[in-house]
């Protein structure tokens, strides 16, 4: 098994790479590398972790579930992303709002919240990444909640096709197949407003459903029912 180093991840992360040598030694003392397989939970949704994870390598969905069992997908996390610092840093009691999960491999290094907390008092460089990182994050939640608002389910759909559904001739291997299950979680809605919007966006030609996946064949067509 690979021996992972957290001083060399650390490195490996743009955000954390530019900061002091003692900041850098610091983290590196206090942080415990973890790999995560596919499907496996970091953090649960209601859970008391005590735990910061910066994200080094693969992708984490970060989702939330209502009482009925809707899934909302909140984002993804990926390389110098960072986890779990609302129950860090928020009330004595908070929890996490939300489930995280490995939607790939992933390799994080986890810090005690205490322990993280102690740093950032005394490196200040350290705070302006935090800072970045939370930026970032509320820039998309801020996003998130335009997009539920303010646009159409339809709407919504055609523009998470724009972005993920493959051009014609595209090879399956290399692009990634999205059940109706989870296009819904993502754009905040069920299946059934799913498969009703895929089939108007293939009566208008610009899209087609085939063996499980949706291929793009017209952008402009695609562009007009996003707006």
């Amino acid at each position: 098994m690979e021996v992972l180093d957290a001083r060399d991840l650390l490195k490996s992360v743009p955000a954390f790479a530019s900061l002091p040598e003692d900041t850098l030694s610091t983290l590196a003392m206090m942080a415990v590398p973890r790999s995560y397989t596919r499907g496996a939970h970091l953090v649960l949704q209601g859970a008391s972790s005590g735990h910061v994870f910066l994200i080094v390598q693969g992708n984490v969905r970060v989702y939330r579930v209502s009482r009925e069992g809707r899934e909302q997908v909140l984002g993804w996390l990926t390389s110098g992303d960072m986890l779990g610092l609302v129950a860090c840093f928020g009330s004595p009691m908070e929890r996490s709002p939300s489930h995280a999960v490995a939607a790939s491999p992933v390799v994080a290094l986890v810090f005690s919240c205490e322990e993280f907390q102690r740093v950032l008092r005394r490196h200040g460089d350290l705070t302006f990444a935090l800072l970045h990182s939370l930026a970032d994050r509320l820039k998309h939640m801020s996003d998130l909640v335009e997009d539920l608002a303010l646009f159409s389910v339809q709407q919504r759909l055609a523009h998470f096709l724009l972005v993920h559904a493959p051009e014609p001739g595209a090879s399956r291997a290399s692009t990634p197949v999205w059940t109706q299950s989870e296009i819904a979680a993502h754009l905040g809605t069920v299946r059934e407003m799913v498969s009703r919007g895929l089939r108007s966006l293939e009566a208008l030609g610009a899209v087609r459903v085939e063996r499980g996946r949706i291929v793009l064949l017209s952008r402009e067509k695609l562009e007009a029912a996003a707006r």
